[in-house]
């Protein structure tokens, strides 16, 4: 996984989000993967991406961030 500044947001939210689509990826490894590139800041990154596809009027996306960034806050 190719590693992104978060000021590219969509990029770096779309290659995330590529392990759960083409590989089938659970929700619990997105969480792992997004704490490992973002460390703690990962919280900030999953709100930021959940944001972006908000601003995209894109639904599906944003609940799934959110769903993220609720399991990095617990």
């Amino acid at each position: 996984m190719v590693v992104l500044q978060i000021s590219n947001l969509k990029t770096a939210r779309e290659l995330l989000q590529e392990d759960v689509t083409l590989n089938g990826a659970e929700e619990s490894l997105i969480v792992d993967a997004t704490r490992r590139i973002y460390a703690d800041t990962a919280p900030t990154a999953a709100a930021l991406f959940a944001l972006d596809a908000w601003f995209e009027d894109d639904q599906r996306n944003f609940q799934f961030w959110t769903r993220i960034f609720q399991r990095l806050m617990n």
